[in-house]
């Protein structure tokens, strides 16, 4: 076995995902982001990346109808900025006492996709870099 990539094949006859030695491409959207890859850097026509991702082309021209809901993103923004401590749970408290209509889980997501995160733990004070 000289091959340096001997450890990631598949046994003979294994047809189980755990055998792969490069990753799936999983969800329709990241699908799409490949497509259009393929078809932008490889010159290939959109029939054709579909097939070779093994995704029908009525996903590859979907278009969402889903409300971005632009204003509560901005409003929740606002308040993670004049409040920089809070996290999620607190700011979809807040946003619930204002009449917005939204579950926590829905909260969650939209801050994590605004990258609103606050940092869980703070970096070593290291002695030798001083910032002011």
């Amino acid at each position: 076995m000289d091959d340096s990539r001997s450890w990631c094949r598949a046994e003979p006859g294994q047809g189980h995902p755990a055998g792969r030695c490069i990753k799936k491409v999983a969800r329709p959207a990241l699908r799409r982001e490949v497509v259009d890859y393929i078809v932008s850097h490889h010159d290939l026509n959109m029939r054709r990346a579909c097939r070779l991702m093994k995704q029908s082309r009525s996903v590859q021209y979907y278009q969402s109808v889903k409300d971005p809901k632009q204003a509560l993103r901005g409003r929740m923004r606002e308040i993670a900025q004049t409040r920089v401590r809070y996290g999620y749970r607190r700011i979809h408290v807040l946003l619930k006492r204002e009449g917005w209509q939204l579950g926590k889980n829905q909260a969650y997501r939209l801050y994590s996709q605004e990258q609103l995160q606050l940092r869980s733990k703070l970096p070593k004070r290291r002695k030798m870099v001083v910032t002011r």
